[in-house]
């Protein structure tokens, strides 16, 4: 596998015109979710496209010191929630709110304290 393969996309810079995504807390909405694609896991905030049951949404996962916190798009038809996907890649819609303002992250692991992130 290369680095390539192993690093997922980054979002593009906002573009003009953008749309903001009505983020929402994270529900069990079902058993199981299928995750067909996410973004780089070497910025703090990352995304999932995600489907079920016909139905598909993208869940916004931040990482801080306090801890990791949930949050999902409205869960739509597949085919809906797969362009809301691929526009928030290319920039199109904004993921107001998150904290992932390009700060890269280091992830060690220590043999006591378990993988840990580092801001770089």
């Amino acid at each position: 596998m290369t680095m390539e393969e192993f690093h997922g996309p980054h979002l593009k810079p906002l573009r003009k015109g953008y749309t903001a995504i009505d983020w929402s807390d994270s529900v069990a909405r079902c058993n199981s979710v299928r995750v067909r694609s996410h973004t780089c896991e070497c910025l703090i905030t990352v995304y999932e496209f995600c489907v079920a049951g016909g139905l598909g949404h993208i869940r916004r996962t931040e990482r801080s010191s306090e801890g990791i916190r949930l949050s999902e798009s409205p869960w739509l038809r597949a085919a809906e929630a797969k362009g809301l996907w691929e526009r928030l890649l290319r920039g199109a819609h904004s993921s107001a709110g998150s904290s992932m303002q390009a700060r890269p992250v280091s992830w060690r692991f220590k043999p006591t304290l378990g993988l840990r992130a580092v801001r770089e």
